[in-house]
């Protein structure tokens, strides 16, 4: 007799491609098709919405989803998820943002689905706010853990906070990290011109690549790399600072890399799809994060054995040990990230130590087979 499918409801509220959209058209497209049936709901569209249609996974728009918190429209919202509940009937409900959580788990509570998850892509209660809303922010995270009966986190430092909540069993959070596929990666030679060639800009000859793959956000913490190269010095390091990615920071940034006089060294290069597959056009790696989860993107750096300068936030640390497989800084310490990087200009024998054993580790601890397996077992609750 064959076993009935699992339908799984995914939701999330932004659609671009980040993180938490990876996440999730990585499972979405991975699972196996026999045994589960997958529908993906969603705030406006975009490119996560294009790359499941795609792959021939069904979306649903979710009306007046989208990152914004205005309490009328949230009423919306809320109305518009149980309709969407009752029509799908899922057993499953994966919910991967931190507005959605509590919004959507409430509203799976209400119309019963026996299997609620949340996955916790860093705590948006880390982000640099006021403090009101950030003890509004950290009620609504403990109310999500409290109404889903899953919680996956992404590193320990998330699984840490989790447990701090108050009121929350051990048994219903599980640590899951990310996995990553092997990509097939660019020549150097190919990825260079094909960067600058994307984002319309110059092709400097004979100097150090220094690159970020980040949305263009706060959280990431690119206007304190910015100025540290701005300490750098200029007639000694000849170095090509390239930020791919897209976001709302891009005009202050760029105004930033003007007023810094830095026109010539850095570029904000805009969205590149399949980014990861260029990181061979580095010769160093930054995230100068001020709050994270666990990037995908220090995991491709990894894979292509670059020597990383990185924040010491959220997952990070559990991906680079300083001095072993990366330099690691406090967060908005703009003298430590120009040291950092002075360190790594100057030592072609520690670049590539570092990204040898950084190479080493990404492939040891974050396979994409390990995550896929773990989860499911979460949504068959095995």
């Amino acid at each position: 007799m064959l076993q009935k499918k699992k339908k799984i409801l995914f939701v999330i509220t932004k659609s671009n491609w980040g993180g938490a959209q990876r996440y999730v058209y990585d499972l979405a497209t991975n699972l196996p098709k026999n045994t589960f049936e997958v529908v993906v709901a969603h705030g406006e569209s975009g490119e996560l919405v294009d790359k499941l249609t795609s792959a021939g996974i069904h979306t649903i728009e979710v009306s007046y989803l989208n990152r914004d918190i205005k309490l009328f429209n949230e009423l919306k919202v809320f109305r518009a998820l149980l309709a969407l509940y009752r029509k799908e009937k899922p057993d499953i409900l994966h919910l991967n943002s931190s507005k959605i959580g509590g919004l959507g788990s409430l509203a799976g509570r209400v119309v019963h689905i026996q299997r609620i998850i949340f996955t916790a892509h860093g705590w948006a209660f880390n982000e640099s706010r006021g403090s009101l809303l950030k003890l509004l922010i950290w009620f609504i995270s403990w109310l999500t853990v409290m109404l889903s009966h899953i919680v996956i986190t992404v590193s320990y430092k998330d699984t840490e906070q989790a447990l701090s909540f108050p009121f929350i069993s051990a048994k219903k959070i599980h640590m899951i990290y990310i996995g990553i596929h092997v990509p097939i990666l660019e020549a150097r030679d190919t990825a260079r011109p094909a960067i600058t060639r994307e984002a319309k800009a110059f092709s400097p000859k004979n100097v150090f690549w220094i690159g970020a793959i980040a949305e263009l956000h706060k959280n990431k913490g690119l206007s304190y790399a910015i100025d540290a190269c701005a300490k750098l010095d200029r007639t000694n390091h000849n170095f090509f600072f390239v930020i791919i990615g897209e976001g709302e920071e891009r005009e202050r940034l760029k105004s930033q890399i003007r007023d810094r006089g830095l026109e010539n060294h850095i570029i904000l290069a805009g969205h590149i799809a399949n980014a990861g597959k260029l990181l061979s056009a580095f010769d160093i790696f930054i995230l100068p994060s001020i709050k994270e989860g666990l990037p995908y993107a220090l995991l491709e750096a990894g894979l292509n054995s670059l020597p990383v300068v990185a924040s010491r936030v959220g997952g990070i640390p559990e991906v680079v040990e300083h001095n072993v497989s990366g330099l690691l800084t406090a967060p908005k310490d703009i003298l430590a990230i120009k040291n950092s990087l002075e360190t790594l200009l100057h030592d072609k024998r520690l670049r590539h130590s570092l990204g040898i054993a950084l190479n080493k580790k990404v492939k040891q601890d974050f396979s994409f087979a390990s995550e896929l397996a773990e989860t499911q077992t979460v949504y068959l609750g095995e």
